[in-house]
């Protein structure tokens, strides 16, 4: 329904919102083991810009989660999946700055206790 709408020979009729590929993993596999594909049948979403979206094994059983993917990614604007990749890196980077702050007071408050029980 998103995708290109082809004929039997391969020729574009109607470009649709997402574009689905094929590879042959025989024929590329340095291709294949670059992006990290272990199992087949394997998705792997990419948009524009913001690059790697999300990639997984995609047997039937996980068919509606391709579905749900395409669904939650195709209306999303790359610069605004960059957007919030940022946002995500400077909260984790924040978080990672308050826990060692958080260590380091407890470590001196644990060297400020082992200090006053050595002058008692």
């Amino acid at each position: 329904e998103e995708g290109d709408q082809v004929d039997t020979n391969g020729r574009l009729h109607a470009s649709g919102r997402v574009r689905f590929a094929e590879v042959e993993f025989g024929a590329n596999k340095r291709m294949c083991k670059s992006f990290g594909i272990k199992r087949l049948p394997y998705v792997y979403i990419h948009k524009g810009k913001a690059g790697k979206l999300d990639d997984f094994v995609c047997g039937p059983s996980k068919f509606q989660q391709l579905v749900d993917k395409v669904q939650e990614y195709r209306d999303v604007d790359a610069d605004e999946i960059l957007l919030q990749r940022q946002l995500q890196e400077g909260q984790a980077l924040g978080n990672e700055i308050i826990q060692g702050l958080q260590e380091e007071q407890a470590q001196g408050i644990g060297m400020a206790n082992s200090t006053q029980s050595v002058f008692r």
